[in-house]
């Protein structure tokens, strides 16, 4: 792909008064979607994969990973709506919870979610699972989940993973979700196949947070979303931490526009990366 690097003639309806050649910097792959619902296995019999989201993607011996988000449910009919949650104590680890559309203390306007007997619960069930290229086009995902929720904070499930590779080191900074809120929650690893969980480094309501892959000055720095009920809004903030661990110094860096393609959220994607300037 040639770019043209020539010094462009003065465009007075440009911002900088110089006319922009609007060239693509990125194909899309013509094999798209690279993975589909029905290219992975669902945790436990009786349930389905509804959809595939966010995957961190990360390098490791010379293949291309995927950590993807599966969502899962058991098939929805027209007289119930039913969602896993984590339940240690059922058969699987996994629960189902299911309503009669009629329950007069039924609300289910929400499709990402429904209210019952004041009990806020997800339509579905999420947790991560590796799938893996040599070409960075073609994946397959493995057969059984990478990580589940574990305990009280991540009861509903583990979500929308970033990858952030620091040395031999890769940081998963992934959402937690319970009934106590959705925060920020990191887990380790050098081999992809034993993991070490750090815990909940961001508290509710949090999200999408992306940590960078090399300190700048004598911090660690991170991307997060913190959100609020009132005051605020779904904006971009940063942080910093001396360990990768505690986080302090938060400052919000972007908001939201109004009437404009972000007008209701904005957060980070992938790990930053680093530029010449």
């Amino acid at each position: 792909m040639a770019v043209n690097m020539q010094p462009q003639p003065r465009n007075p309806s440009s911002p900088t008064g110089v006319a922009v050649a609007h060239t693509d910097l990125a194909h899309r792959f013509a094999g798209n979607p690279i993975l589909r619902p029905s290219d992975v296995r669902p945790t436990v019999a009786g349930l389905e994969v509804a959809c595939l989201l966010n995957p961190g993607a990360f390098r490791y011996r010379g293949r291309t990973g995927l950590l993807l988000r599966v969502a899962e449910r058991p098939p929805q009919t027209e007289s119930m709506v039913s969602t896993p949650v984590i339940d240690p104590a059922a058969p699987g680890g996994i629960r189902i919870v299911a309503v009669a559309r009629t329950d007069p203390q039924l609300d289910s306007r929400d499709p990402r979610g429904f209210t019952w007997k004041s009990d806020t619960y997800l339509t579905t069930l999420s947790h991560l699972r590796l799938a893996w290229s040599d070409d960075g086009e073609r994946f397959t995902a493995e057969d059984v989940p990478t990580l589940m929720g574990e305990g009280s904070l991540e009861g509903f499930g583990i979500e929308d993973c970033r990858v952030s590779t620091i040395g031999d080191r890769y940081l998963l900074t992934y959402t937690a979700v319970s009934a106590a809120g959705v925060g920020v929650g990191c887990i380790e690893t050098r081999d992809w196949r034993s993991f070490r969980r750090i815990g909940m480094i961001l508290p509710p309501h949090n999200k999408d947070c992306a940590i960078f892959e090399e300190r700048v000055g004598d911090h660690w720095m991170c991307l997060h979303r913190p959100s609020g009920i009132g005051l605020g809004g779904n904006y971009i903030w940063t942080a910093r931490s001396p360990d990768l661990i505690h986080w302090g110094d938060h400052r919000c860096i972007a908001r939201t526009r109004p009437g404009m393609w972000d007008s209701e959220r904005i957060g980070a994607g992938a790990a930053p990366i680093r530029m010449p300037r």
